[in-house]
């Protein structure tokens, strides 16, 4: 077993170029790693579902005890979450999106470069 253990690192970028060659040599092999990402996105996304389902049934209880108005916000942050990384890709792909989600990115409070004094005018 120490020796498959051993050569793991070696093995899994073999693994890597291999199948690095495959879409880069094999005719289509583009379209192929396309339709392998696109199953592995919704084998990813039934994974996620089942995860959230299962998550609800646990805390059925203290979700209704939040009250409607709070499970509301609770839902409708969940899914403007959702919507923020689904709509991501296309956004930074335009130039204009680019720069949106930059200042979208931008902290509320830029940070403070230079150092406060310890004691201020005021209070001497």
């Amino acid at each position: 077993m120490r020796d498959m253990e051993r050569y793991a690192g070696p093995r899994n970028v073999l693994i890597i170029l291999a199948i690095a060659a495959a879409v880069y040599f094999v005719p289509s092999g583009g379209k192929v790693a396309d339709t392998v990402a696109a199953v592995l996105g919704v084998a990813f996304g039934v994974v996620i579902a089942l995860f959230a389902g299962r998550l609800y049934q646990e805390h059925r209880v203290a979700l209704y005890s939040l009250g409607d108005h709070r499970r509301a916000i609770l839902y409708g942050a969940i899914a403007v979450a959702m919507a923020d990384g689904r709509g991501r890709n296309r956004v930074v792909r335009d130039p204009r999106g680019r720069r949106l989600h930059a200042v979208r990115d931008l902290p509320l409070e830029p940070p403070v470069l230079a150092p406060r004094p310890a004691v201020t005018a005021a209070a001497r």
